[in-house]
């Protein structure tokens, strides 16, 4: 009876495989127990199932690697002597997001009583070399290569960050069918070619997914893990829907540019014309250089809401030709003058201003904040940025973005208020508008990135003395 019923099992399994050949949705529900598609998946699984191309530009939160890791299993499982590939930019999201994924739901199958089968490697699942499941990263181009078979599957993840020799390899396998999905990051590469390509090209079928679609976006918190309404307020308030990372991560559309202006014109402009009203903490942030008439160095004093001005002038001041030491006397005067402590003073700390703590502690000031923009102090800051220059620009970006209201309370209540305008007097955008328009940002998968200075130079013709102190003087928090 045992043996019986284990035949009958078996045949049942068989026959149920059969049943999904065609249907990976059905593979996802009855073979691996896990929960239904939501209409786009379902879009997306049958574009999978009938076209050969099939490119999805996504939004944060909708789903996209979880189904990815399903369909992979579904081709491998469903048709029998194929060849699957699955790829992503980096190993580290080939082996934790994807093939995690993957691990889960063989694990979540077997303990539906659907033991899949086959021999499952670190990086790979396979019946025999014929009929295989694996990994395909920057690393394995040339080994792999070789791979072809009547059916040969490839899904790709995260496609704007793929190599263009990955991506060259993949296509070089004529898969019968090609899975490209992920953040539509930048306007190039193979994933926004095909994304292209599609109005004129029958084989290609393009199923864009934005966030703004999670089944879960009116929920305040998602039980899935998907976007939801406090996600998208989140975002909303850190990146502003006029950003490239709103564009690409939240409405799933490629931008026009592969990089973007820090500080809109407009916002600019309008910062020039606001009166100064004093409030808030006072800051002093100093920009090193070498002297000897060469670049300058600068020292840059503001409050939350505007450059610091007193019946003397602007606190800003800059030159070519201080010493060490003079500088040091410069910061001591100006911190005077505004009544700055020595805890708001940053300065740069790389290059020539690797001793200038020295040199401030001999004029009296002790306790000064050391800034070395490459570098990340919190895993939760490397998130959203590339590093500490690029964090502390971003909040200059969302304080003179003139429509980003400031959180308050009412009793115990959060609400959102509209904020006093920085001042930036125009004298100082007059003299520095080149530095400050023309600072750019680009995207790095989920984080922004400030462009490295040597470009920003590279097109003003000088250091952005200026610009430098005053993001320099959003660090402090963030270090």
């Amino acid at each position: 009876m045992g043996r019986a019923q284990a035949v009958a099992d078996e045949e049942w399994l068989d026959g149920e495989f059969l049943r999904c050949a065609d249907d990976p949705e059905r593979f996802n529900r009855v073979i691996l127990a896990a929960p239904a598609f939501w209409s786009r998946q379902r879009e997306l699984s049958r574009s999978f199932v009938e076209c050969r191309h099939t490119c999805a530009p996504t939004g944060n939160g909708v789903g996209k690697t979880w189904l990815l890791a399903r369909l992979a299993l579904w081709a491998f499982h469903s048709h029998p002597g194929c060849k699957v590939v699955v790829s992503a930019p980096t190993l580290g999201q080939l082996r934790g997001a994807v093939w995690g994924e993957i691990g889960k739901a063989i694990r979540s199958a077997e303990s539906n009583g659907f033991p899949l089968g086959g021999r499952v490697g670190s990086e790979t699942l396979e019946h025999d070399e014929s009929w295989r499941l694996e990994c395909f990263g920057q690393g394995s181009v040339e080994s792999k290569s070789g791979r072809h078979a009547a059916d040969l599957f490839a899904l790709i993840d995260e496609a704007s960050g793929t190599p263009r020799a990955v991506d060259e390899a993949i296509d070089s396998l004529n898969p019968s069918r090609i899975l490209r999905l992920g953040n539509p990051l930048r306007p190039e590469g193979k994933f926004y070619e095909a994304c292209q390509l599609s109005a004129d090209n029958p084989h290609i079928n393009v199923v864009r997914i934005p966030s703004l679609e999670s089944p879960d976006i009116h929920l305040p918190r998602s039980p899935r893990g998907m976007a939801d309404a406090t996600w998208l307020e989140s975002v909303r308030h850190e990146y502003g829907e006029g950003s490239i990372w709103w564009l690409s991560h939240v409405l799933a559309q490629f931008p026009n540019e592969i990089t973007e202006g820090l500080l809109a014109v407009e916002w600019l402009n309008e910062a020039a014309r606001i009166l100064y009203v004093p409030a808030g903490s006072r800051w002093l942030a100093v920009d090193i250089a070498e002297g000897n008439a060469g670049d300058e160095s600068g020292i840059l004093g503001r409050d939350d809401n505007g450059i610091l001005r007193d019946e003397a002038g602007l606190a800003w001041e800059c030159s070519n030709r201080w010493s060490m030491e003079t500088l040091a006397e410069r910061v001591r005067s100006m911190a005077d003058r505004f009544d700055v402590e020595p805890g708001h003073i940053v300065y740069d700390a790389g290059g020539p201003g690797a001793d200038f703590d020295n040199r401030l502690r001999a004029v009296g000031l002790s306790g000064c904040y050391p800034y070395k923009g490459n570098r990340l102090a919190s895993p939760e800051l490397a998130e959203r940025y590339a590093n500490l220059r690029t964090a502390a620009a971003w909040q200059l970006r969302k304080r003179l973005d003139p429509k980003r209201p400031v959180r308050a309370f009412e009793g115990k209540r959060p609400v959102w208020r509209p904020r006093q305008p920085f001042a930036l007097p125009p004298e100082l955008l007059n003299r520095y508008r080149a530095e400050l328009q023309g600072a750019r940002y680009r995207l790095a998968g989920d984080a922004v990135e400030l462009e490295p200075k040597a470009e920003l130079v590279k097109r003003i013709k000088r250091s952005p003395t200026f610009l430098d102190c005053w993001i320099m003087s959003y660090a402090l928090p963030y270090r």
